[in-house]
């Protein structure tokens, strides 16, 4: 019945981790376990693939009792023999055997026959054990590849149209007599003695009317209560925690009041008269209703807009919450219709409009609710985002899809294929309620992940935005199974898919499998966690109370860092169990054609460790390279960011500073000279100037006293006399202030002494504009004839 698909996806993942925990406890006893029992089990198997009238019971059955048989024998064969293993560490101790056995010594060729013949006995149950393995796997595919036509036959079986009048007048009759027979039956829960009928009356009030308070009195006053210390809980892992605790509370508390009014029908009798469809549905309906409005409130949260996920606005979200409250009740109408059909015969007319009438209800609640979702593309703008939990472009591929589902499930009622059109339509709905918890899970995690570890968004911006995509991407691939089982995967197809996850794949002689990636992942990433942890200890505890520089302190820092991330890199893989000895000789011949590719790229991180190791070249330092001029920022595995003094960032390869010629300004010290060059007049007194020139280099805080400042007469120049002061400064980066300061000073005290400062001078000529001279005209010589 429907209840069964309703809940089965959430029971089955549970019944298959304990089936799992069954299996391997029946394993490691293996007392029961032989080679005749699993040779009867698979003639069993090959006897239901023989019979064409076998039904999905009877193969699921035998498929269930040889897939125990195939673990059993799967656990064997990869354990082995205990004896054989022994057997074959006393023949490595023999040695390989001669080519001529006379050769060898009596002694040890007896010795070894013995041991050969011992070891081949010993294997025998292993031998038998993968044999029975390979025929129980072959089977199980068999009957699975059987299991799953028989289920595609079924849906897609088709029945007559829900168009046909007749089909109506079907209904109409048949469920008029279905109300009746209900009617009657609930009727009988009201007769018997007075006194009794009196208690049970008074029970059933007092459950009523307790519920009844829950879900209208209670709930709304919780709801209230949280809200507020919602909004006045500053503090992160309290305000997870709470947060948390409203969702539960949210579901947990109607669930209490539904069933309490539930339990108040039931203390009538309704509902045991037919226990299993009346009181089916009765069970199913508070599940539904109110699991349906948790998920709307969750989802859209009307009267909490910081909790919710979906960003719309009031009214809209109060409609998205309407709409999921009438997918829970499409829940309870189709629950309703699988209840019939096990208590009255239907006819298939009628029962196709009973589904018709279940498919076009869903489907009308779940276009407007697709309808809603794509309005928050519109209203994005008005209404602040929720942390990115859930992205626009999500959302929209989700409402297409509901759509598509609505579209599908339609076309497919109305032409009879019912089977088709419930499975186009509630997989669809339950996949909306995983897709919420999937968020609720996601939203709580995040929440205490950046209470637990202080993570701010306005000091870590990219680590806050990284941690909601990573905590989303590990809830959905945990909830893979039950969404996989939504859609009509069955438990044993989830095992097989296990099994193969467990076994791997083979890829170049390494067997990669799920239980070895998730070693690899945990292994890599605590050891990344503590690399990281390291370094921080390091750069805030350790390196500041030792005499090494700022670029000598980053260069642990950074030296650490590689070494904690290539040796957690190696234990992962050693204890994932990863053989790489096979892909060494590929990725030997690859690295010929890598690295005359890659040449360049190995070159500057050969030289970036060089840089790390000598330091000729040092974080905070006044380079000149390549033409470029500036202080180095960052030494990276590649390349090295050096900051000009335009505040531009050149990036230069880490092979330049190595290959090519570095002029390192603060190498061996920071301090530095500077030459203020000044040109007086003729007739200025040398000495004068020359004292001038000393007392304002020594007045300068900036100017070291030793080497002692020094003037020198540098010439005589075409208008002024040249002089130089030549003086040493403590930090060579200051030079180009200091040398400001001092040509203030000494244009001041030069002014103050009369001295003569002076500036080019040219004589300028101003000539006339020549007058252009007029040509005398020759004669022509007809007119010299004439004369």
């Amino acid at each position: 019945m429907f209840l069964g698909k309703a809940l089965g996806p959430f029971l089955a993942v549970i019944g298959l981790v304990l089936l799992s925990f069954a299996v391997q406890a029946q394993d490691a006893q293996q007392s029961a376990v032989g080679v005749e029992a699993w040779g009867q089990t698979a003639l069993e198997a090959e006897r239901v693939l023989n019979n064409p009238a076998a039904t999905d019971a009877e193969l699921d059955a035998v498929r269930a009792r040889i897939a125990i048989d195939r673990s059993q024998a799967r656990t064997i064969v990869e354990t082995g023999s205990v004896e054989a293993r022994a057997l074959r560490a006393q023949l490595e101790v023999l040695g390989p055997a001669p080519d001529d056995p006379a050769s060898e010594p009596e002694p040890l060729r007896k010795q070894r026959e013995e041991l050969s013949l011992a070891l081949a006995k010993a294997d025998v149950p292993v031998v038998q054990a993968e044999m029975a393995f390979r025929r129980a796997d072959t089977l199980i595919k068999e009957l699975d590849h059987r299991i799953r036509g028989l289920n595609n036959t079924q849906l897609l079986s088709g029945g007559p149209s829900p168009l046909l009048p007749t089909a109506w007048v079907a209904a109409a009759t048949e469920g008029l007599e279905m109300l009746k027979v209900a009617t009657w039956t609930t009727g009988q829960a009201f007769t018997g003695p007075v006194d009794q009928l009196v208690q049970r009356l008074f029970r059933a009030i007092l459950l009523i009317a307790g519920g009844t308070f829950i879900l209208v009195v209670g709930y709304r006053g919780m709801l209230r209560r949280f809200e507020t210390t919602l909004i006045d809980t500053p503090h992160k892992a309290r305000r997870a925690a709470l947060i948390g605790a409203s969702y539960a509370a949210r579901f947990v508390v109607p669930a209490i009041g539904g069933y309490l009014i539930v339990g108040g029908l039931f203390a009538l009798g309704i509902g045991t008269m037919a226990e299993d469809t009346v009181g089916a549905v009765l069970i199913l309906t508070p599940f539904a209703v109110i699991g349906a409005h948790w998920l709307g409130t969750v989802a859209f949260a009307p009267s909490a807009p910081a909790l919710r996920f979906v960003t719309v606005s009031d009214e809209t979200a109060r409609a998205g919450r309407r709409y999921c409250d009438g997918l829970g009740w499409t829940l309870v109408a189709g629950a309703v219709v699988e209840a019939a059909k096990q208590a009255f015969r239907f006819t298939p007319e009628a029962l196709s409009v009973f589904a018709a009438i279940v498919v076009l209800m869903g489907s009308f609640f779940l276009w407007n609710l697709a309808k809603v979702l794509l309005l928050a593309k519109d209203q994005a703008e008005e209404v602040p985002a929720r942390d990115g939990l859930l992205s626009q472009s999500v959302l929209n591929a989700i409402a297409r899809l509901m759509q598509l589902s609505v579209v599908a499930a339609i076309v497919a009622s109305l032409v009879g294929y019912t089977q088709l059109a419930q499975q186009a339509l509630f997989p669809m709905i339950l996949s909306l309620g995983l897709v919420v918890i999937s968020l609720m899970l996601q939203a709580i995690i995040v929440a205490a992940i950046h209470g637990f570890m202080g993570i701010r968004k306005s000091k870590n911006t990219s680590l806050s935005g990284l941690v909601p995509v990573i905590v989303g991407i590990a809830v959905f691939l945990v909830s893979l199974p039950l969404y996989a089982m939504v859609w009509g995967a069955r438990t044993t197809d989830l095992s097989e898919a296990w099994i193969l996850a467990s076994e791997g794949v083979d890829l170049g002689g390494v067997r990669l499998s799920a239980n070895a990636l998730i070693v690899l992942i945990m292994v890599f990433a605590i050891g990344l966690f503590l690399t990281r942890w390291l370094q921080s200890f390091l750069e805030i505890s350790v390196l500041p109370k030792t005499r090494m520089d700022t670029g000598g302190r980053n260069a642990v820092v950074t030296g650490v860092g590689y070494l904690g991330v290539t040796a957690a890199a190696l234990l992962a893989v050693s204890l994932a169990g990863l053989n790489l000895s096979n892909l060494a000789i590929v990725a030997g011949a690859l690295s010929v054609g890598i690295g005359f590719g890659l040449q360049a790229v190995v070159s500057n991180f050969v030289s970036g460790i060089i840089l790390l190791v000598e330091r000729p070249v040092k974080e905070g330092d006044w380079i000149e390279v390549a033409g470029q001029t500036g202080i180095v920022r960052k030494i990276a595995v590649r390349s090295t960011r050096i900051e000009t003094f335009d505040r531009h960032d050149v990036i230069v390869p880490n092979s330049e500073l190595i290959t090519g010629v570095v002029k390192n300004m603060m190498l061996s010290s920071k301090s530095g000279r500077i030459i203020v060059p000044v040109g007086v007049g003729f007739d200025s007194d040398l000495d004068r100037v020359r004292d001038l020139l000393l007392a304002a280099a020594r007045d300068h805080n900036g100017v070291l006293a030793q080497p002692a400042p020094l003037v020198m007469f540098m010439g005589i120049g075409e208008y002024a006399l040249n002089f130089e002061l030549r003086c040493f400064v403590g930090d060579v980066t200051s030079g180009a202030l200091i040398r400001s300061d001092l040509f203030f000073d000494i244009f001041r005290d030069l002014r103050r002494a009369g001295i003569e400062i002076p500036f080019p001078q040219r004589d300028v000529q101003v000539r006339p504009k020549p007058q252009p001279r007029r040509a005398t005209r020759k004669p022509a010589a007809r007119d010299t004839k004439q004369a």
